[in-house]
């Protein structure tokens, strides 16, 4: 029984892995045909994911890698989940943090803290504080193709969708 367990959680995790359906990101997630959604997030755990955009009714934040790379701010706003606990990159301060599931695709994110350098780079207007706070009202997570998004909102109220890929 658990070589069998173990060999089809490999497989959803190979399949899934190497999914690239092309679809755009509105479309149904990729993770709607099944319940598990702690089964799911092991897919999500243990890669560097970056942020590209972030979006809200009111506004649409995209931030060009390319751009950014060339303009010296490589490997700005990025997270990395692994065994309940986030690490990653703001702009220009490393993070990290907890984070705990709950049925339903919900997520909580807690605990944030980081380095304390000066942050004089905001790319696109995104500010690290900003991020983090983001990050820290996070209330639940989907994939959709090779995107992660996480579900948001400002301290107004307003929910933003931030939408990461996976280096």
């Amino acid at each position: 029984m658990k070589k069998i367990f173990f060999a089809s959680l490999i497989t959803i995790i190979i399949f899934t892995a190497c999914q690239n359906t092309g679809r755009p990101i509105t479309d149904q997630p990729a993770s709607s045909t099944t319940d598990d959604s702690y089964l799911e997030f092991t897919v999500i755990e243990g890669r560097e994911w970056v942020l590209i955009e972030l979006r809200s009714q009111r506004e649409i934040i995209i931030l060009d890698r390319q751009r950014l790379d060339a303009d010296g701010m490589p490997g700005i706003y990025t997270i990395h989940f692994q065994s309940g606990k986030i690490s990653g990159m703001g702009s220009p301060n490393r993070f990290f943090g907890s984070y705990a599931l709950s049925a339903g695709r919900s997520l909580d994110i807690s605990d944030i803290a980081s380095t304390m350098m000066f942050s004089f780079l905001q790319p696109e207007g995104l500010t690290e504080s900003a991020y983090f706070d983001f990050l820290s009202r996070t209330t639940g997570w989907d994939i959709y193709g090779r995107r992660l998004e996480l579900y948001s909102s400002s301290a107004d109220g307003m929910e933003y969708v931030l939408v990461f890929v996976s280096e």
